[in-house]
């Protein structure tokens, strides 16, 4: 969409089923999507025209997706309680992070390092740029997970409260992180 003109540029016959998430890279030349169909596409944003298409051998709902911020791979959540981390230009998936709840909603996820800044090179703990980043994501049963990128283990689980304490009662379905410092929402 032209948002200034209100205009249709392009159709594109995306997925089989509704999609849930749609993400453009840092650039602007590729789009992502996410659909029920278990299916994340990769798109050149200027024609329209699918590039790659992903799946999981068994291409569970895939409920959201969106680029790492250098745009070099792909985190998609589905509906089987996994992330995904993706080499889209291998079509496989490198990473797989599970231990949160997500089996019926649409719950977001993204990546942080630990001085807040995105970050989505695989290193050591004791690299001279500092401890890997993080892959954070909401669960159903009311927690924050925050996933090593590289180790794909759990660093910390936020347990949800009552209302009013400072906590969240119910299902955490989206996240995001500050972009200069280590704050999560």
């Amino acid at each position: 969409w032209d948002v200034r003109s209100s205009t249709c540029l392009r159709e594109v016959p995306a997925h089989s089923d509704p999609i849930t998430a749609v993400d453009f890279s840092h650039d602007g030349t590729l789009l992502v999507t996410s659909s029920l169909d278990g299916l994340c596409r990769l798109w050149d944003a200027a024609t329209g025209h699918c590039l790659k298409t992903l799946f999981d051998k068994d291409s569970p709902p895939v409920s959201f997706v969106r680029f790492t911020p250098n745009a070099r791979h792909i985190l998609s959540s589905s509906l089987d309680g996994r992330i995904r981390l993706w080499d889209y230009e291998h079509g496989r998936a490198i990473r797989v992070y599970e231990g949160h709840a997500n089996q019926k909603f649409c719950i977001t996820c993204a990546l942080c390092g630990p001085s807040g800044r995105p970050q989505t090179e695989a290193r050591s703990k004791d690299s001279p740029a500092g401890p890997a980043p993080w892959v954070v994501t909401g669960s159903e049963d009311g927690k924050l997970f925050v996933y090593d990128l590289n180790d794909q283990k759990a660093l910390q689980i936020v347990e949800g409260g009552e209302a009013g304490q400072g906590a969240h009662a119910d299902a955490v379905l989206c996240v995001d992180v500050h972009p200069s410092q280590p704050l999560l929402a």
